[in-house]
């Protein structure tokens, strides 16, 4: 997979982790008054942003990889997936593409459970948000977080089933692939 979509990637995982975590520093620390002369700071606070976000990017991706894989991978399905990678071809391709979307799906759903819970929490100390306002809210981002996992872990399926077959197969295109020489 190109480089440039694993950054993206991890970029839109860390992008989700800032927003809890803005949340969370608001809950504790209040909401901070807009200050005058703030856009000579713009491309400062955005360097430092995507900075912040690619590290917290990797961060998520590594726990929510480790939450979904609860029990870990087994050797042999990381031994296949590196047979796999190895070949190079349109089904790694394919292959790297499903896992794409299971690494944005998995740290999603960990990213939409935290908004969901410091969102929640942001409501009740630092708004005149009505009870049924931050009732409707968390139920919305819990609504969320329940469907993002259940793509999730309908990705990871998927992705074992094409994994399973991509191994099948590949013996017998490496036997036509002798047969013709």
């Amino acid at each position: 997979m190109a480089t440039t979509a694993i950054v993206a990637e991890i970029l839109v995982i860390g992008l989700q982790a800032v927003i809890w975590i803005v949340l969370l520093a608001m809950s504790i620390g209040g909401v901070p008054a807009a200050r005058a002369g703030l856009k000579e700071w713009v491309p400062l606070i955005t360097a430092f942003t995507l900075g912040f976000a690619y590290a917290f990017g990797i961060i998520i991706d590594r726990i929510s990889d480790s939450l979904f894989t609860a029990g870990g991978a087994s050797e042999s399905w990381a031994e296949q997936r590196l047979a796999v990678l190895a070949r190079g071809d349109k089904v790694t391709d394919f292959l790297e593409y499903i896992r794409s979307r299971l690494r944005i799906a998995r740290a999603s759903t960990l990213n939409f459970a935290l908004i969901t819970l410091f969102g929640a929490l942001f409501l009740c100390v630092r708004s005149d948000a009505t009870a049924g306002q931050i009732v409707a809210a968390t139920a919305s981002g819990i609504g969320i977080t329940i469907a993002a996992g259940k793509v999730a872990a309908r990705i990871r399926k998927t992705y074992d089933k094409r994994l399973k077959q991509a191994i099948e197969l590949a013996p017998r295109s490496q036997d036509r692939a002798h047969e013709h020489k």
